[in-house]
């Protein structure tokens, strides 16, 4: 960092910058991983553009650094929330002025993703997915001069939370169309994301084992996307899309690959991380069955795991716990699958110990989410219309594009 010297037009911020700089190095990298290693590519792929350039990554970095500073008491006198947005604003110039650059392409994509990070961290629009096109549009131009690696950070960072909200969508809604052009765009955007996957050795080389910047594997992530792609095979209105007996085949299929599942590791034996990725695993279970064989959150074949996920999830989020990444949408899940006010009280008091680790994220969003989801089946006028409040039609209702990472 000594040798760091980007303070050209910006003398008074010298040392703000510098410090905001050191604190995204320390803090912030560690703290988008499960696990702290040598792989992690916040840093790895952020840090040698950064210092070697004055270009869209070195201002999103300081974005970032200063939007978490903001909910901090720094006692500088300096306006954080304003100086963040004056560095997304100089980042989207500067990104803007050299997307055509092949020399800047990867560093492009790097503030595709970490601002689409600092999106997410704002709340629950859905402003986080046109940077993944951009990212996608990114890697269509300049293939053959992005390095592998990148490549597959990008892709998985991306695909990871898409798929994830994919499954707020109401299981009875048909896939996006001409009509709303929006989603269809997104759509088929993770269709390339998928054959930009396929032409990437190394993603097929790892994808069954656990990523600690994910906190599961690829190989699940597939799951839970074929599980999603499982409750638009029947339509409401006209015949079923797939014969009933091949579809209750795939679920039986899906379910199987769900429990031979194992957390395979690469390098290291790390609890926290061995941990996530079950929460995980038990919570593709849950939504399995939810989804793809309409059980009732109080039948037994959703009350057993899902105990099951609560345990796990109470022995990963605790009190004075190293802040690092966390499975937020296994908590999303055991939330909306809750029963009893026992079983909310534990996811409450889940959510309360993150919203007190994390000075910037979108735990808010996700917990605001929830409690609408237990409020609406609150508010249901009979046990037959509770059963009716399905949470991704809740979750639809209020347009809501949730990252639950």
């Amino acid at each position: 960092m000594s040798q760091w010297n980007v303070n050209q037009g910006r003398e008074s911020l010298w040392t703000v910058e510098t410090a905001l700089m050191q604190y995204y190095v320390e803090v912030v990298c560690s703290s988008r991983v499960y696990v702290q290693t040598d792989r992690n590519s916040f840093r790895t792929s952020v840090m040698p553009r950064v210092l070697g350039h004055q270009g869209p990554l070195l201002f999103t970095v300081l974005a970032i650094s200063a939007a978490e500073w903001r909910q901090k008491s720094i006692g500088d006198g300096r306006d954080y929330a304003a100086l963040s947005a004056r560095y997304k604003v100089q980042a989207l110039h500067e990104l803007q002025s050299c997307l055509a650059d092949t020399q800047s392409s990867e560093e492009n994509l790097m503030t595709c993703v970490l601002l689409s990070s600092l999106e997410i961290a704002e709340g629950s629009k859905s402003t986080w997915l046109r940077y993944l096109q951009g990212a996608l549009a990114l890697l269509d131009n300049f293939t053959t001069s992005i390095d592998p690696t990148v490549a597959k950070f990008v892709l998985q960072y991306f695909r990871f939370r898409y798929v994830l909200m994919e499954t707020t969508r109401p299981k009875h809604r048909s896939r996006p169309t001409n009509s709303d052009p929006d989603e269809l765009s997104y759509h088929q955007a993770m269709n390339r994301v998928a054959d930009a996957e396929y032409a990437l050795p190394l993603i097929h080389s790892s994808e069954r084992l656990v990523n600690e910047h994910i906190g599961c594997s690829m190989e699940l992530i597939a799951i839970i996307n074929r599980i999603s792609a499982q409750s638009f095979t029947v339509d409401p209105v006209n015949e079923p899309r797939m014969p009933l007996d091949q579809r209750h085949a795939e679920c039986q299929l899906l379910e199987h690959r769900i429990m031979r599942l194992s957390p395979k590791v690469a390098d290291m034996t790390d609890e926290y991380l061995v941990k996530s990725a079950e929460s995980f695993r038990v919570s593709a279970q849950i939504y399995l069955r939810l989804t793809c064989y309409d059980a009732s959150i109080t039948q037994p074949s959703i009350m057993e795991p899902r105990q099951q996920l609560l345990a796990c999830l109470s022995d990963i989020i605790v009190e004075g716990q190293s802040r690092r990444s966390f499975p937020m949408w296994p908590l999303f899940i055991a939330g909306c699958v809750c029963s009893s006010d026992e079983e909310r009280k534990t996811v409450l008091n889940l959510f309360t110990i993150l919203d007190r680790q994390w000075p910037i994220s979108n735990i808010s969003a996700v917990w605001k989410a929830v409690r609408t989801v237990w409020h609406s089946r609150d508010l249901a006028v009979s046990p037959t219309s509770c059963k009716q409040q399905d949470w991704q039609e809740i979750i639809h209702r209020f347009g809501w594009k949730l990252s639950l990472s």
